[in-house]
């Protein structure tokens, strides 16, 4: 049987969007993750998809919190070393969603990402959603677009900062009455 008596210790900066920035003296076994723990966490303006770990003035490690957050998969938290350096940067895209879904709120988008990847963020869709049908509201040089998607579609439309998507519920119409 091996015991540790004392596990050394190393000094680690926090800084960007994280609620206390500084330099957090760690264990040297502890992770990115216990580095944003201590400093508080992201901020409401920080990016939890783009967090990067630099070493010796070199990126090592790019962390996207959300598969830990959505699914508690985290493969790339990383031991940290004595003079590591994570920044928190803001976050480039929120897109809110609301309705018939089972985490309505704001969530950070990546370049590229679809609606179907929204969805699937966001809990997917409960029970009596029109799933079939998804408003999206778009503001596009000053001015306020909307678009039906079918769920088709889902999986090609693209979103983009600020967009607002709406799931509504079924209408109250029975089958089997008059």
């Amino acid at each position: 049987m091996l015991s540790l008596g004392r596990i050394r210790t190393i000094q680690v900066m926090v800084a960007g969007e994280v609620m206390n920035p500084g330099t957090y003296t760690l264990p040297s076994l502890a992770t990115l993750m216990h580095a944003l723990y201590l400093s508080g966490g992201v901020s409401d303006i920080g990016s939890l998809r783009n967090i990067k770990l630099y070493r010796k003035g070199q990126i090592v490690a790019t962390v996207d919190i959300y598969d830990y957050l959505l699914s508690g998969k985290l493969p790339k938290n990383v031991m940290l070393r004595d003079g590591d350096l994570v920044i928190v940067p803001t976050c480039n895209s929120m897109v809110k969603i609301e309705g018939k879904v089972r985490r309505p709120m704001l969530y950070e988008m990546l370049t590229g990402e679809r609606l179907s990847d929204l969805i699937r963020y966001a809990g997917d869709f409960v029970g009596g959603a029109d799933h079939r049908r998804v408003m999206v509201v778009r503001l596009t040089a000053g001015k306020l677009q909307s678009f039906i998607v079918e769920s088709a579609s889902s999986d090609d439309f693209v979103l983009k900062d600020g967009d607002e998507i709406s799931v509504g519920g079924g209408i109250n119409r029975y089958e089997n009455r008059v």
